[in-house]
């Protein structure tokens, strides 16, 4: 019966030694008995910590085969997932090791579930405390983004009724938020931005549309409407065109610095989704949220600086054409992954060249259509040990369609727009997996490059219509619609919905959303 089980453990685990595999018998042996039988006169160590009592007149006790192919630690019984190791660029066992439990990459939006279907089926090798090597699908690791898809905040949307105005205009570039530096005359104008992008970004990602804002505003990974570092930023007017230069350094905020005290009145909610729209995204543990996930802790700390460029190129009275480009390099991240454990990103360098354009057109007095793209190709490095060490040829691109128009039935508003989140379209990442160790436990490698292709493409449609029946009654209605969310195709569609009005002092609002409704009714007046 020994020799038997002494085979069938040879098999399974044909890096251990004869030892090593005795041992692995006695420390799995089942010694615990009712009615106190098993008196425990010892115990005996083995590798990494593992304690097993023996008795004098038992032994360690009934051999149990099972427990013995299951992996065993010293801080659990046998099977539990406690103080398993994996290995990434270490030599030996004996070697720098992660948790097994701790090693996590966390996708995002951009790569919608193309990570998880590409490392599906790829083996690697995690040990116990006596040094055992088990395989496992590395596709385990990954956690899919959990973004909720982008709903109603019905707060927002009655508060909106205050102030909704119902003209049909296209966006300013008076609104873009700056603080200027020296002569306002000067034809070349310098200022600061901070809590928000640069001139170039701000200027291709404004957004004026008051029913539908927060439904078509779109960060990227690398090009955000908001930016807690500072910005330089320059500015050139001329009749037909307006140039924007913009840079954001690797540089911490200056503490009680006087120069900069103006930057603290920039508002910084004014562009902030999180802020206006707060219920957009949900990145909690609901159970109600398949894929969401909590905080990641010990993350390293993504630092990033960008260099970008952009113009408006007008072509005629009612036609704007713009763009954009630039330069984003970042360290410590690649296109909003979070990656711990053996997943780490620490020391990833990556490098995003980005362009866009965008078309306003002014098609009447009362309708105009916005339509914008944006293309980047991204390219990341990590010489530290992990097992996410290159990509190469990321591409990834985002669109939209924006349309207004007023005076449908005189003194009324309709906007709606069609619009797809930053989505990486195709390219590779190169992954690193462990091979069984030997007898005397050195490691080897074999480097993969695997295909990036989210299985969906994320659509988000909206609908809004306003309309002011006279100074003291307006009603507003909005739906929304996503499908594929996260680029995931199995992805159900989801909807949200909202009715909401004022009449004089009184507000009301009603949303219907897919995790929860809301309801709100207020009076409000002066004293």
């Amino acid at each position: 019966m020994i020799s038997g089980a002494i085979a069938l453990l040879s098999e399974a685990f044909p890096n251990h030694t004869p030892e090593e595999l005795v041992d692995r018998l006695l420390a799995s042996a089942d010694n615990i008995w009712p009615n106190d039988q098993f008196v425990v006169a010892g115990s005996v160590t083995f590798g990494n910590g593992v304690q097993h009592s023996y008795s004098t007149e038992h032994g360690h006790g009934i051999m149990d085969i099972y427990a013995a192919l299951q992996p065993i630690t010293a801080s659990s019984t046998p099977g539990g997932l406690s103080g398993l190791r994996v290995y990434v660029g270490s030599e030996n066992l004996n070697d720098t090791s992660h948790s097994l439990l701790e090693t996590t990459l966390a996708t995002s939006l951009s790569f919608g579930d193309a990570i998880a279907e590409a490392v599906k089926g790829e083996r690697n090798f995690f040990y116990d405390a006596m040094d055992g090597g088990f395989a496992y699908d590395i596709s385990g690791h990954i956690r899919q983004s959990g973004l909720n898809a982008k709903t109603i905040n019905v707060y927002s949307a009655v508060n909106n009724l205050k102030t909704l105005e119902l003209d049909n205009n296209l966006e300013d570039e008076s609104k873009l938020s700056h603080v200027k530096i020296g002569d306002r005359t000067e034809l070349i104008k310098l200022s600061l931005t901070k809590g928000q992008a640069t001139l170039p970004a701000q200027n291709f990602l404004k957004n004026d549309n008051q029913l539908i804002k927060n439904f078509t505003q779109y960060d990227t990974p690398y090009l955000s409407r908001h930016n807690n570092s500072l910005g330089l930023n320059a500015y050139i007017k001329t009749d037909k065109r307006s140039y924007f230069f913009g840079y954001n350094p690797k540089i911490s905020d200056p503490e009680n610095s006087d120069q900069l005290s103006e930057l603290n009145d920039l508002s910084f909610a004014d562009t902030n989704p999180f802020s206006s729209e707060k219920n957009w995204m949900k990145s909690t543990n609901n159970s109600e949220r398949p894929g969401a996930y909590e905080v990641m802790s010990n993350v390293a700390d993504r630092e990033s600086t960008a260099l970008s460029f952009g113009f408006n190129q007008t072509i005629n009275e009612n036609d704007t054409v713009g763009f954009i480009a630039g330069i984003a390099d970042e360290e410590n991240g690649f296109l909003g992954l979070r990656g711990t454990g053996a997943f780490t990103l620490k020391g990833a360098k990556t490098e995003t060249i980005f362009s866009g354009v965008n078309y306003s057109s002014k098609v009447s007095e009362t309708f105009s259509l916005r339509a914008s793209a944006l293309f980047a190709s991204s390219q990341m490095d990590n010489q530290s040990n992990t097992m996410f060490y290159g990509s190469e040829d990321v591409l990834s691109d985002s669109y939209s369609l924006i349309g207004e128009k007023t005076d449908i039935f005189g003194n009324d508003k309709l906007e709606f727009a069609i619009s797809q989140p930053n989505r990486v379209s195709s390219g590779s990442m190169n992954i690193r997996l462990s091979n069984l160790a030997d007898m005397d436990g050195n490691i080897t490698y074999t480097n993969k490059r695997i295909s990036l292709d989210p299985s969906g493409r994320q659509i988000d449609v909206a609908f809004a219509y306003a309309k002011k029946f006279s100074k003291d009654f307006v009603m507003s209605t909005k739906f929304t619609q996503t499908s594929n969310l996260n680029h995931i195709k199995s992805s159900e569609k989801e909807y949200s919905s909202f009715v909401g009005a004022k009449y004089k002092k009184f507000l009301f609002g009603a949303a219907h959303m897919p995790y929860e409704d809301e309801f709100i009714f207020s009076y409000s007046t002066q004293f």
